[in-house]
Parts: C-alpha cells; structure tokens; sequence
C-alpha cells in the first residue's frame, strides 16, 4: 500500500551545512535526541529530545547541530493528501496550517512515537508484515496529528546544566576557530579546572574540545567550498596552515576530498 505522506527516520551530523530550505507541503520534524537549534521562519528555537515542529508549507527553516549528531524522524504530507486521510474533517484538515509550531512530548509519547517509526521503517516478509508497517505508519501520524492539535500554551524549554555551561566556550570556539586554541587557555579564561571542562564538554556535545574545534572548522569548510573557493583557500581560512594536513582531516570526518564535495555542491545545484 502506497501511503499518502512520506516519513524518513535519520541522522543529522555536525559536521553537515544545513541551509535554509522551503517544501510545498507541510513538515513535521520530531527530536529523537537532542541536537542544538532549529531556525523556523524568523524563530529559533531549541533541538531537544521531545521537541516537536510544525512546519508549515513554503517556510524557510534549517537546523543548526551543536552536538556530534542528532536522531530525528521526519514526516511530510501534502494539504491533498490531509483531505483524503481526514474523511473531510475540518479539525484534521487545517492543521498544516492552523497547527502550533512547536510541541514538547514526555518521555511515554517520545517512546511509543520512537516504537511505531522503527516498525514502519523497517522492511519484514512475515505474514500480514505489509500491512502491520502501514497501520504503525497510519498510528504515527495520528498521533502527531493530536499533538499538533491540543490547546496548550508553547512550553517553556531547560537546556541541560552540562549545555548550559559550556554554552560561553562553544561561543568562543565559534568566534575563533580558525586560530590555536588551547585547552589551557580555555580553562583559564572560563574560570574551570580542564578536567571538568573537558567532561561537561563531552557529556553536552558528544565530543572532546578538540574534536568541536576540528569539526566545526569542517563544517565551516562545507560551507566555503560551496561558495567556489579553491581547496587552500579554505583550508587556511578554517586554520590549516598544511593543505595535505586540511585534506586529511576533511576526508575523515566527510568521508571525501575537499574536491569532491564541492563538485557534488555544484552538480546538486544544477
């Protein structure tokens, strides 16, 4: 059975360029684990576990990923495709229009949310196994459908205490990392011993201090070979004095050459 909507289950990597982007149908995006910011329209707002979007059609929206990777399941569905599943009910039919932007789920619904994904997502020859996979996916949607359509207040979100305080040090890796920053003179100037440094650092992010400054300088790369820049270039702007040493890097955490991404930028804007 063909459904009317699509849904993808997936992870977003730090290291990955999201640019903003529009879809002639409406989104739902559901934060399986938490993953830094999610810019819709003129809004930010916080990727964390439970977090629940609503975008709605033809609106700019991208996300910004702060930790090493996020998990998200993804639906899109079509004002057409609302009309057929809703049996003409007006309370289903607007809401990729009407629905509220943003939602925040408890654990219990992050889990059964989580549990019919993996059962329509996942291919099975048993008997009846077909038919099982289209009714989760049929549950899932229903389910978010009540979510979008419940009468609360937008909640207010906590970031973790871990992510909270290493907030100032992300900000600074950001303002400068295309220069030498030590552990050292992190420690120092944010007034914490390195060792608890380093451990909230990799319990909020996934990754160790060195690593956030070798990935976001790659994901800061991403973005300047889009924009045509030769391979040295932008390996000494991201602060790779060392070409070969830039490539490398780039390479293992990509999986491809500098040259090779920004071939397959420019082809997939053709």
């Amino acid at each position: 059975m063909t459904l009317p909507f699509q849904m993808i289950r997936n992870t977003h990597e730090f290291f990955r360029v999201s640019e903003a982007h529009t879809h002639p149908e409406a989104e739902v995006l559901v934060c399986l684990s938490d993953g830094g910011q999610f810019v819709l329209g003129e809004t930010v707002y916080p990727l964390v576990k439970g977090a629940v979007f609503l975008v709605k059609r033809d609106t700019p929206h991208y996300c910004v990923v702060e930790v090493s990777s996020y998990e998200r399941c993804i639906l899109h569905i079509s004002d057409e495709a609302m009309r057929e599943i809703s049996g003409g009910d007006p309370r289903m039919t607007g809401l990729p229009e009407s629905g509220r932007p943003f939602s925040l789920i408890g654990e219990e619904e992050l889990e059964r949310i989580d549990r019919l994904s993996r059962r329509y997502l996942t291919p099975t020859d048993s008997f009846g196994g077909e038919l099982e996979r289209t009714v989760a996916a049929m549950q899932l949607l229903l389910e978010l459908l009540r979510l979008l359509h419940r009468e609360e207040e937008e909640p207010d979100i906590t970031l973790s205490k871990q992510f909270v305080k290493i907030r100032p040090v992300m900000d600074y890796i950001r303002q400068h990392y295309n220069e030498e920053i030590r552990l050292d003179e992190l420690s120092a100037a944010f007034f914490i011993s390195k060792y608890h440094l380093c451990r909230l650092f990799r319990e909020a992010t996934g990754f160790s201090v060195g690593e956030y400054v070798i990935n976001y300088r790659i994901r800061q790369a991403c973005s300047y070979l889009q924009q045509d820049m030769s391979v040295q270039a932008v390996g000494e702007a991201v602060g790779y004095g060392n070409v070969a040493n830039f490539i490398r890097t780039f390479r293992k955490i990509t999986g491809s050459t500098p040259g090779q991404y920004a071939r397959r930028s420019r082809e997939a804007e053709r």
